[in-house]
Formats: C-alpha cells, sequence, structure tokens
C-alpha cells in the first residue's frame, strides 16, 4: 500500500514474515516509470517505479531492497498516481528568484482534496489482501 503525505510518498509492503516501510521525499525523487507487461494490461493493473538520486531504471526493477527506489505494484490502471505523483515533483522542483528549491505552497483543503480519491483506492486495495 502507500500513500501521499504533505511532503513526502510512503510506500508500505508486508508479508508473513517481515514488512517493509520506505518513505520517498518528493524532493529526492529523480524519475518515475510506469511498466504494464501484456498480463498486467489483460488484468488492468500496472506498476510504478519511483527512483531517487543513485537509483537508475535496471536497479528499481532488479533490487527489491534498493535505498534508491521505490515500487508500487499492481495499481489499478485506471489510477492516477504516477501523474499526480509527476505534478508533485514537478512543483518541487520549480526554483525560486534566489535559485533555490523551495517546496510548494498548498492549502490543507487543496492538499486533502488532491489525496482524498488516492487514499480511497489504497483503503480498497487493502480490503482485498
Amino acid at each position: 500500500s502507500y500513500s501521499l503525505g504533505k511532503n513526502a510518498l510512503h510506500i508500505q509492503k508486508g508479508g508473513i514474515f517481515s514488512f517493509d516501510q520506505i518513505t520517498i521525499s518528493y524532493r529526492n525523487i529523480q524519475d518515475l516509470n510506469v511498466v504494464q507487461g501484456p498480463l498486467q494490461r489483460y488484468f488492468g493493473i500496472k506498476n510504478i517505479y519511483v527512483e531517487t538520486a543513485g537509483g537508475s531504471s535496471t536497479g528499481a526493477r532488479n533490487n527489491k531492497h534498493s535505498l534508491h527506489t521505490g515500487q508500487i505494484i499492481g495499481i489499478h490502471s485506471d489510477n492516477d498516481l504516477s501523474e499526480k505523483l509527476r505534478e508533485i515533483v514537478s512543483a518541487y522542483s520549480k526554483q525560486d528568484d534566489d535559485g533555490l528549491n523551495n517546496p510548494p505552497v498548498l492549502s490543507e483543503k487543496t492538499f486533502r482534496d488532491m489525496i482524498k480519491p488516492l487514499q480511497e483506492i489504497s483503503n480498497n486495495l487493502s480490503k482485498l489482501s
């Protein structure tokens, strides 16, 4: 499962014997890759790989425990998480007049409105597993 925080993406993976949680600051995201093979297209799901500095697209898919990657596996194809993340990352990467990166200013209402559909999808997916 995943959640979009105010300043970071939180990804949780759990199994019978282990539980992993990774937090990736929006500011550190370098690339987003959406992968959807033929079987995934048939079942209407996709994978999203989030890369940070020091990561690579090959490493993201081959190393499940890389410190530079996050994986969101089996997202429904209608979910626009990758586009939402691209918008957030773009806002964080814009520079102000002094050349320093500053986080975007989002009102609490805008932030809640933006993530509400994603939280509902995440909750529904959690109920399925």
